[in-house]
């Protein structure tokens, strides 16, 4: 199946007192356009083959000059500043009847509209009997699009939630017909069939006072271009995500509309399935009520996990089939992002607003920093940071990245950021040494992965029964580690000739299974947690592994000798044997979606992305991270863990006493932690 991803993003544009930016139609990059408001932009992409090209094209036009030192509102629901708002830029009599129809504030609630098709559907009839196996099924996806609980002012049956107005355990008010930016309510587009859809239309268009088709404000839509298509316009912004659609909701949105294009529905009533949307989108956080799908009738939660199973099983691309398999443990442990959202707000009891600025995204993705310094970012990063802060910085060492910082009380030397006179020289040596950290962590009853110390010289175990990681016992960034087969004597023997050449002694260990985390510890507290993923490419079907390599390398946030957020993906040996490994070469045209891995280790040095993934890390799993860190008397360290969120199944595989920040302040996916002020905290905290 051939399968065509538009996406239309709408969004709010402020400048840096966040007033509205009065955006200027020339200058617009040609994916953008405005919306109702002069500052509301509408970014439109063309129709992908690989939907996980999207978030970095939507960041690639944010990254246009002409929204340097502007920002994008992260909420569909906006801010109270109606009284600045103006639409005078294209159809300003539409515009403003729409304005006096439906109120300028629900005008510019904004939001995503995914845009499908593939070929397996060749007419009108067969894409609207795509949409009614939507609707059935839109109770449970919109628990993975939604993230608009809460509103600014009261509306009729709305009560006031802290600082702002909602239902108990709503997901989406924008999304719900009482409370959203619908149609009245003697407009009715009824999808029972095609022929009552198409009657429904047109009487609304002729004679419900409608202008034209764009009035018609349903949660989804039957289009036609060059050939039809679906437009899905349910999709809140989620304020997480500077693109304002992550990876994993672009793959789990476009999974249920592969397996629903392939699957039949039966006695599908329309009015039943429009009121239990209305039901979800209101108080879909509480899981335990009950929902008829397709016959079937159980709770949210079970109808929930029935279908994210169908969609594992039916996914057959390797990196669809984990993003879903994530999302499901996400699910189970209430940690998707619309829960974590709400814990915040609740949590520290922020208004709407506040919660907005708070994670307000600049346009730009990466600024450098102190660009006339040959310098790691790290470093530039806690400079800018202690200049921010009024504090006294003198560069002792461009070459070896050594600062002085100091107030008027005491002076501090850095090195690398974070080499600090907070932790001991035998902290330091003890964390170098893996096999000293093995030991040091186990007597602290924390699980290490079971393996052997190996000297040069020793003879070679003759193998095992699994798989192993084999490194060297004292290096970082990845150098020397390779991961083998332990039943394959020629695999391993090559893999302990390639960590000898780095280290005189060398562990092999038991492979383990589940996601890497390099967890940021700074004075007793997890600071920030990202996931690294190997360096890899993904598919478009056209190009090859060195031209998607070559394009990967074009983003900004990519330089070498760590002078940015991201290494650049070197083309060596060692890429090359990965690739070869997996059937590749560099000339090979990758499938659409297909993820090509270039790398066996995760190090963002590598050439590896970092995503930012606090929030849906549960805190046992945080408190261990700080218990190895204490276990060496170290104020400052990263605490690299393994995690089976399946099994519940943890280990920690290294301890480093000199973690780069940058990767935790400019993640390649998610918000960045601002970690410099954290180590500045703890020096200057007496």
């Amino acid at each position: 199946m051939e399968v065509m991803v538009g996406v239309e993003k709408e969004c709010l544009i402020f400048d840096q007192d966040f007033k509205p930016v009065d955006l200027d139609l020339s200058k617009l990059p040609r994916e953008a356009i405005v919306d109702f408001a002069n500052h509301q932009l509408e970014i439109v992409l063309e129709p992908h083959k690989q939907v996980m090209q999207i978030q970095d094209d939507i960041n690639r036009i944010l990254e246009n000059p002409y929204f340097n030192n502007k920002f994008v509102w992260p909420l569909s629901m906006p801010m109270d500043i109606n009284e600045g708002v103006k639409y005078d830029k294209l159809d300003k009599e539409y515009r403003s009847v729409l304005a006096q129809k439906y109120g300028i504030e629900k005008m510019l609630y904004s939001g995503i509209h995914f845009n499908y098709s593939n070929d397996l559907l060749q007419t009108k009839l067969e894409y609207f009997e795509l949409i009614q196996k939507v609707i059935e099924y839109l109770p449970i996806i919109i628990q993975f699009t939604s993230f608009s609980p809460y509103a600014h002012h009261s509306q009729p049956g709305l009560r006031p939630i802290g600082k702002n107005y909602g239902l108990e355990d709503s997901l989406s008010l924008r999304v719900s017909n009482q409370h959203g930016f619908t149609n009245d309510a003697n407009i009715n587009i009824d999808f029972s069939s095609y022929q009552s859809f198409e009657q429904s239309k047109q009487t609304a268009i002729y004679q419900g006072g409608l202008i034209d088709e764009r009035e018609i404000y349903t949660k989804i839509r039957l289009k036609s271009a060059s050939q039809d298509y679906i437009e899905l316009r349910f999709l809140d912004i989620n304020p997480f995500v500077p693109a304002g659609i992550s990876d994993e909701t672009l793959v789990f949105v476009e999974s249920c509309l592969n397996y629903l294009s392939m699957t039949s529905i039966n006695n599908f009533d329309f009015k039943r399935a429009d009121m239990q949307v209305e039901q979800v989108a209101l108080h879909g956080r509480n899981r335990d009520q009950e929902l008829t799908i397709d016959g079937t009738t159980d709770k949210l939660s079970n109808l929930t996990i029935t279908f994210l199973d169908q969609l594992i099983a039916n996914a057959t691309i390797n990196t669809y089939i984990d993003i879903l398999k994530n999302l499901k443990l996400k699910y189970i442990h209430n940690q998707l992002d619309v829960d974590i959202m709400c814990k915040q707000i609740e949590r520290d009891n922020l208004s709407l607003q506040q919660f907005g600025l708070k994670n307000m995204h600049k346009s730009q993705v990466y600024t450098p920093v102190f660009p006339e310094y040959n310098m790691e970012l790290s470093t530039k990063l806690l400079m800018k940071a202690a200049i921010e802060r009024g504090l006294d910085v003198t560069i002792e060492s461009p070459a070896s990245n050594i600062i002085q910082v100091a107030d008027d009380r005491q002076s501090h030397y850095l090195i690398q950021a974070t080499k600090t006179n907070l932790d001991g020289y035998a902290t330091v040596l003890l964390m170098e040494d893996k096999y000293m950290t093995k030991k040091i962590l186990s007597k602290h009853q924390i699980n290490v992965p079971h393996g052997i110390k190996l000297s040069k010289g020793e003879d070679p175990p003759k193998g095992f029964d699994y798989k192993v990681v084999v490194k060297p016992i004292d290096t970082n960034f990845g150098l020397g580690i390779s991961i083998c087969d332990g039943t394959n004597s020629q695999e391993l023997e090559s893999a302990i000739a390639t960590a000898f050449t780095y280290s005189n002694q060398i562990l092999i260990e038991k492979f383990i299974t589940g996601n890497e985390y390099r967890m940021l510890v700074i004075d007793g507290k997890v600071e920030s947690i990202v996931t690294r993923k190997n360096a890899n490419v993904i598919g478009d079907g056209i190009s090859t592994i060195s031209e998607l390599i070559a394009k990967k390398n074009q983003s900004s946030m990519r330089s070498t000798g760590y002078r940015s957020p991201l290494e650049k993906i070197i083309i060596d040996e060692d890429l090359i044997r990965v690739i070869i490994k997996q059937g590749y070469n560099l000339d090979s045209v990758v499938d659409s979606a297909v993820t090509v891995l270039l790398r066996n280790t995760s190090n963002v040095s590598q050439g590896g992305d970092s995503h930012e993934v606090f929030e849906v890390i549960p805190e046992n799993y945080k408190q261990i991270a700080v218990n190895a860190a204490k276990a060496f008397d170290a104020t400052i360290c990263g605490v690299d863990m393994i995690i089976d969120f399946e099994t519940q199944e943890y280990a920690i595989i290294e301890v480093n006493y000199n973690p780069a920040i940058h990767m935790h302040m400019h993640p390649y996916r998610g918000r960045g932690k601002n970690v410099a002020d954290k180590v500045l905290d703890a020096l200057f905290k007496n």
